[in-house]
């Protein structure tokens, strides 16, 4: 059967490289970022702490399984005891523990408008350059600390709740990069506790035997 008139076997996209995707850059919050956007956030300054320092999604800390229905373990500093112990002062067991100032669900726009939006930008003009923050990048920030602490590909991957140690990788190769620094010192420091230094320092350590 003849095809239709006009139509081509062919698509015209065909032999067209796309343009390489530009990595966007992501924003990570240091300590000190991290305590003064708390500071900022007043008396929500328990809800930068939880996402920065246990790598929660937002919905997590309402209610509710993790978006693949799979429970998780998460890093949960002792510091944090304190404020949360605060937030469930005078609550039943069925209360929420974030709650907007009306005793509503804390929610994620709600909370954005109302206080971490202004926050952001408050700590942006303190500190021109810093990149974009979101509630939900303050996953990558937790990410970031635990890897800065000694923190293993796999424990990243519990922490965040990431299917699989290769998707950590990919989504967090960037942190792993920026830490390369830290291993070179790591084995700066490995090699002058052994006889390295020692065997350099040899004449003719590494001269050619004779006859070679």
């Amino acid at each position: 059967m003849p095809s239709r008139i006009g139509a081509s076997p062919r698509s015209p996209c065909d032999g067209i490289r796309l343009p390489r995707v530009a990595a966007s850059t992501h924003g990570y919050l240091t300590l000190e970022y991290v305590d003064e956007l708390a500071a900022l956030c007043g008396p929500d300054s328990d809800v930068i702490y939880l996402l920065d320092y246990t790598g929660l999604r937002w919905g997590e800390i309402i209610w509710g399984t993790p978006s693949n229905h799979e429970r998780r373990s998460v890093p949960f500093p002792a510091f944090l005891s304190k404020a949360l112990t605060t937030r469930t002062l005078g609550k039943s067991i069925d209360d929420l523990v974030f709650a907007s100032p009306k005793g509503d669900i804390l929610r994620n726009g709600n909370f954005r408008r109302r206080r971490f939006d202004k926050a952001v930008e408050i700590l942006g003009e303190r500190h021109p350059g810093l990149p974009r923050i979101t509630p939900h990048s303050l996953r990558r920030t937790a990410a970031s600390l635990a890897i800065s602490a000694g923190a293993t590909v796999r424990s990243v991957q519990r922490m965040l709740g990431l299917a699989s140690a290769a998707m950590t990788l990919d989504v967090c190769s960037d942190l792993f990069d920026d830490d390369l620094d830290a291993v070179a010192g790591a084995f700066n420091h490995r090699a002058r506790q052994t006889n390295v230094r020692k065997t350099w320092a040899e004449p003719g350590a590494f001269a050619s035997p004779t006859g070679s």
